[in-house]
């Protein structure tokens, strides 16, 4: 590896709180936890995963069990540390 390059391998307590946060079963609670860990992915999956605030794919809300047909077609986009939904046609 390069010198002056931080390594972008997550940290062993990031993975562990990623997967108990944000793994298969989700709450709110969980998630906005992850949102103070150090490592930026990890914030970035939280942030995205509060906006869909439904259960969606493999990925379940313990706390919003069913999809919101409402947002069927919209996507989590993150940009500049903005984290919006938008309709891809």
């Amino acid at each position: 590896m390069p010198l002056n390059v931080p390594d972008p391998t997550p940290p062993s307590a990031t993975r562990e709180s990623l997967w108990r946060n944000a793994g298969l079963e989700r709450t709110a609670e969980g998630l906005r936890e992850l949102l103070e860990d150090p490592f930026p992915l990890a914030r970035t999956i939280a942030a995205a995963a509060l906006a869909r605030d439904e259960s969606r794919g493999a990925h379940q809300r313990s706390d919003r069990p069913a999809a919101d047909p409402a947002l069927d077609g919209r996507h989590i986009v993150v940009r500049r540390g903005e984290t919006r939904l938008e309709r891809w046609d």
